[in-house]
């Protein structure tokens, strides 16, 4: 499985008020893609690889949203 999400605009004002986490201030959370990678048994956690990275963030499900990008 390999959906590929965005960020919706709770997500988007989630992650800056967190400080982007490990990122610091200069990802643009907007034009972020990503790829679902696995979902929790309850569909309610998404882990992501985001674009440019090999590691799985754990993402919850109501902060992202399909994207309509092609597929690589």
């Amino acid at each position: 499985m390999t959906d590929l999400i965005r960020l919706n605009e709770k997500g988007i004002r989630v992650y800056r008020a967190s400080g982007g986490s490990r990122r610091g201030p200069l990802v643009n959370w907007e034009a972020r893609i990503g790829k679902v990678v696995k979902y929790n048994r309850a569909r309610s956690v998404a882990y992501v690889i985001w674009d440019g990275r090999q590691s799985l963030d754990r993402v919850e499900a109501e902060l992202i949203e399909p994207c309509g990008a092609p597929a690589e």
